[in-house]
Parts: structure tokens; C-alpha cells; sequence
């Protein structure tokens, strides 16, 4: 039998924060989903809701393909071709799957424009181009894992840069192969440029590229008193940690305790009841562009609406080497999916609440 210190560890860290204003006059919330590069599911609860607009079911489900590419020539990601029509026009998101940011080889592309590659050890000096230790390690002289950054929209493709760029990423990519999914979205105003226009260049560059969609699901459910959230300090409702808390039992299934004889852990002091419940959930990769263009939809919505308030819920990919703002990003010991919570009020009330892995090293 183990001794029972063994196991006596402490919860991941995290960092979590809460914000009010109103979504009608602020971008805030749009900031919050710009400055997150990769969405792998968006949850939706609607309240009082008995026919849902379609253009929110098609912003989840039909209006987001995205592609996967085994094998991926990364030397593909600074073809001059490829930098003037997809990466300095309309936003290019790239991530490698099938690794894990904590002992693999992870590469990103961001709508940015920067390639990101966090390598580890041996890798990174293989590849012989410039970058500096994983913030996440405490001897930076005896660095087990290295991170790379190039900025794909500023790079010259006839300097001399550009070549040294090319030649170690076409010795790198001889030794190492990465399966990866992207999206392009176009431009702001050229919206009528199909996305798939991504797809067509890499065929032509003779690279097998294979078209996805996002696993999409609704349900209803009847009947269901869901919590009047507290907006402000002063008003009467449950405080949004408890409603987050809610929400997560929700749109999981769990049993919620309606009955007065089944009360659970997730009953609500302060409810209200409603018909009928829409829960909307997509699981994909989703670009920000995508998420706004959601938000967009759902605002338009809500704003002619009567209901309590409409929630979204985004989780990214726990293994992308990138969290929110460029920075470096850890799964291992950490809260890895850089998740938020939008709650929003017909009148323009909103909370934002955010889940982000902690930046603090590990204590030994």
C-alpha cells in the first residue's frame, strides 16, 4: 500500500478572472475571443428558447470546416505564394494534432501571421535556427525544450533570411513530420472568397488535404428552472461562480435535482423556470473570426429577446504551444485548455469569466 502523502498533491494552478460591462457599447468581449488562436468546442445554453435561428446552428456547424493534412511539408508555410494570399491576406490557423505540448514536438501557425515551433532539446538544434529556452524551465543553460517564433508577414522571401529560413526548415521537415489541421478565413469585406480557397492551393502543391466538420449537437430540455444570475453586487441572484458551476452540470447531463425530493448540489437559491432549454454544443477547430462571427449572430438575437441571459462556453486545445497573447504555453501540472465563459443579458449586461493556465514554474 502507498503511503497516503504520496498522492497528497495540490490542484493544478490557475488563473481565473471575472469581468462585467456591456456588450452593446464595448468590444470586450470580441477582444477576449480574438486573443484565443484555437477553439476546439463551443457550448451554448439558451433559456427559454424553443426554436433556435438557424444562421447560429450554421455559424457552429456548416459555416466551419476546417482540414487536416498528415505529413505536412512545414516549408509550405513560407511559400512566396503562400504568404501573399493566405497569411498577409485574411487570417491563416494551423496546429499540429497527435502531440503533446509537454514531451512532443508542437508546431502553430496564428492568425497573427507567426509560426511558432516548441521543440524539444534535440530537435531545436537540429533545426539550427534562433530561439531562446521554454519559459517553463528553471535552468535556462540546460533547457530540455526551446521555442522558435518567425513572423510569416514580415519575412522577405528574397533575403537572404528568407533562405536561411527555407534550407533549415527543409532539413527539419526530411527528419520530422507533423500531422496538422487548418482554416483560412478571408478577408473583412471578401467574405464571397470561399475559405476552401486554402484547400485548392496545397492540391496544386500536390499535398493530401482532407476536409472536416465540427461534430455538432442540440438538445431540449423541458420544463427547467435555471439561476437568475447576480450582474451586480447589488442585485438578487446567484453569484456567477455558482452559475458557471451550473452550467457545467447542464450541459453535461447531470441531474440538476428539479424534483423537491432530489435536490442536488447544483440548486440554485435564486431560479426561475423555463419551457423549454436549448443547449447547443460544436466540437472542431474553430478560428476566431469564426467564434466573432457567432457572437455576432447571437447578439442580434438576444438583443430582440426576453430570456434571462444566453451563455457560451469555449475551450481550446490543451496541447497548442501558444495561450492567449503569443505567450508560452504548458499542459503539464496546469489547467490546459484556456477556457471562457461569456454570460450575456438581452439589455447588454454581460460577465466574462476566463480559465487560463498558470505561468508560475513548478515547485519541486
Amino acid at each position: 500500500m502507498l503511503c497516503p502523502e504520496v498522492w497528497n498533491f495540490s490542484p493544478p494552478k490557475h488563473s481565473s478572472t471575472f469581468s462585467t460591462g456591456d456588450w452593446k457599447t464595448s468590444d470586450d468581449i470580441k477582444s477576449v475571443a480574438k486573443k484565443r488562436y484555437f477553439n476546439h468546442l463551443v457550448s451554448v445554453v439558451l433559456p427559454d428558447t424553443v426554436i433556435v435561428p438557424q444562421n447560429l446552428i450554421e455559424s457552429l456547424s456548416n459555416d466551419c470546416d476546417y482540414y487536416r493534412v498528415s505529413n505536412f511539408p512545414i516549408t509550405a508555410f513560407i511559400n512566396s505564394l503562400f504568404l501573399g494570399k493566405f497569411i498577409r491576406s485574411g487570417q491563416f490557423t494551423a496546429l499540429t494534432i497527435g502531440t503533446r505540448v509537454d514531451c512532443d514536438d508542437c508546431i502553430a501557425v496564428t492568425p497573427t501571421g507567426h509560426l511558432v515551433l516548441s521543440l524539444l532539446k534535440q530537435s531545436y538544434e537540429e533545426l539550427g535556427l534562433d530561439g531562446k529556452p521554454s519559459a517553463f524551465c528553471r535552468m535556462k543553460k540546460r533547457a530540455t525544450r526551446y521555442l522558435v517564433s518567425i513572423d510569416l508577414k514580415t519575412i522577405n522571401p528574397e533575403s537572404k533570411k528568407y533562405e536561411r529560413i527555407h534550407s533549415a526548415l527543409s532539413n527539419f521537415q526530411s527528419e520530422h513530420v507533423f500531422d496538422m489541421i487548418l482554416a483560412w478565413d478571408p478577408p473583412l469585406g471578401q467574405e464571397k472568397i470561399c475559405p476552401s480557397s486554402i484547400a485548392a492551393f496545397f492540391e496544386k502543391l500536390n499535398i493530401n488535404i482532407t476536409q472536416c466538420s465540427p461534430k455538432f449537437t442540440q438538445r431540449r430540455v423541458n420544463n427547467i428552472k435555471v439561476p437568475i444570475v447576480k450582474w451586480k453586487n447589488d442585485d438578487v441572484g446567484c453569484e456567477p461562480e455558482d452559475v458557471l458551476e451550473w452550467l457545467g452540470a447542464f450541459s453535461l447531463g447531470v441531474d440538476l435535482g428539479e424534483e423537491e425530493e432530489n435536490e442536488s448540489i447544483f440548486s440554485m437559491e435564486h431560479t426561475v423556470m423555463c419551457g423549454q432549454t436549448a443547449h447547443l454544443k460544436g466540437k472542431g477547430f474553430y478560428t476566431p473570426s469564426r467564434i466573432i462571427k457567432f457572437l455576432e449572430n447571437l447578439e442580434v438575437y438576444i438583443a430582440n429577446r426576453k430570456f434571462p441571459w444566453a451563455a457560451v462556453f469555449v475551450a481550446g486545445f490543451e496541447d497548442a504551444p501558444v495561450s492567449p497573447g503569443l505567450r508560452e504555453h504548458r499542459r503539464y501540472g496546469a489547467f490546459g485548455d484556456n477556457s471562457y465563459t461569456f454570460l450575456l443579458h438581452p439589455e447588454g449586461k454581460y460577465i466574462i469569466s476566463t480559465l487560463e493556465a498558470s505561468q508560475k514554474l513548478l515547485k519541486h
